[in-house]
């Protein structure tokens, strides 16, 4: 059974994965692809919270940028 490495890359603005495994002495590895909200190819995962006390609940990432009407008061960037 093969072993599969995973790192999550917390970087200061977005969240990258990456992988590695090894197959028959051949090392593999790369970066997994991230599908936005509109299913697009992104780089990395926006590394900010959002709390929306109209809803009372925390919205992460790519859903940040669905709300247009609100303060942006209670954005946090993830450490």
């Amino acid at each position: 059974m093969n072993k599969l490495e995973i790192c999550l890359d917390l970087g200061s603005d977005t969240l990258k994965v990456a992988y590695a495994y090894e197959n028959n002495g051949e090392t593999y590895f790369g970066k997994l692809p991230i599908l936005d909200m509109e299913n697009e190819l992104s780089s990395g995962i926006p590394a900010i919270a959002f709390y929306d006390e109209k809803n009372e609940k925390w919205l992460y990432a790519d859903q940040v940028d669905k709300v247009l009407d609100s303060s942006f008061t209670h954005v946090v960037k993830i450490k």
